[in-house]
């Protein structure tokens, strides 16, 4: 259980990290 429950968090930051990668990388390339 407290496995899962350390790991949720990571994800989370991860999904986030992402979405922040993305979003940086559509303004760096405005041809889209």
């Amino acid at each position: 259980m407290s496995g899962v429950s350390s790991r949720a968090p990571s994800d989370c930051h991860k999904k986030k990290s992402i979405f922040l990668n993305h979003k940086r990388t559509n303004k760096e390339q405005k041809n889209y």
